[in-house]
């Protein structure tokens, strides 16, 4: 059997995505942190749907009642979400999942179908 040398790599997009990471954590790839930082997030009220299963993301530019800090990285940002997905029992520790995102103008935040 003859080796096959690998050329390819990982495909980077910046179309918005959100990933549950197993720690608990949710992280904004770059697409998505740009659109939050357009609209001057510093921090982000986390909200659920339970009828479509959809995850909000609201900005907020100050601390507010129930809202995280948004910390950014050289590859997009990320709160903690440990205690959310707990509540709402959203499983996340088998492993990580990422979604699509998008900015929904009439609710004014972000949000991810977990469907």
């Amino acid at each position: 059997m003859a080796f096959e040398t690998f050329t390819g790599r990982q495909k980077v997009t910046n179309e918005p995505k959100v990933s549950i990471l197993k720690q608990g954590n949710f992280n904004f790839n770059n697409g998505a942190t740009r659109i939050l930082k357009d609209k001057s997030a510093s921090y982000l009220q986390l909200l659920y749907d339970k009828e479509t299963n959809r995850i909000g993301f609201k900005p907020c530019t100050k601390k507010t009642p129930g809202a995280y800090q948004l910390r950014e990285s050289k590859g997009g940002a990320q709160i903690s979400g440990m205690a959310f997905l707990r509540h709402y029992q959203i499983p996340y520790k088998d492993k990580t999942r990422s979604y699509p995102a998008h900015w929904d103008e009439q609710q004014q935040m972000l949000i991810i179908d977990l469907e």
